[in-house]
């Protein structure tokens, strides 16, 4: 199926619709665009026949719940968990894995 939206920059141009796509890869990659995605496909296979504004909000819904059990989850493993994803911070950024502000 070929949304409405990508045909419409078809005809703007291939550079264009190139653009989009990366863009869009860009944020499902992102833990935001991972929930979302599972969101609609969740939505998609659920809601057959509703509305769009009954899927937009079960989307929401999922979306929302989702994170709140990642949050759950996060807190309930304490501080181990924070101090695992801060030291893989530092280490990226020390090793010019990405770039940081570190300046010592």
């Amino acid at each position: 199926m070929t949304s409405s939206v990508i045909t419409y920059f078809e005809t703007l141009g291939e550079d264009v619709l190139a653009k989009v796509k990366e863009s869009l890869a860009t944020f499902v990659a992102t833990d935001l665009g991972t929930l979302a995605v599972d969101a609609v496909n969740f939505v998609e296979a659920d809601l057959v026949g509703s509305s769009g504004a009954d899927k937009l909000d079960a989307a929401k819904t999922k979306i929302l719940n989702d994170a709140g059990q990642a949050l759950k989850d996060l807190l309930a493993d304490g501080d181990a968990i924070l101090n695992y994803a801060v030291e893989n911070a530092l280490q990226a950024v020390l090793t010019g894995v990405v770039t940081g502000a570190i300046t010592a």
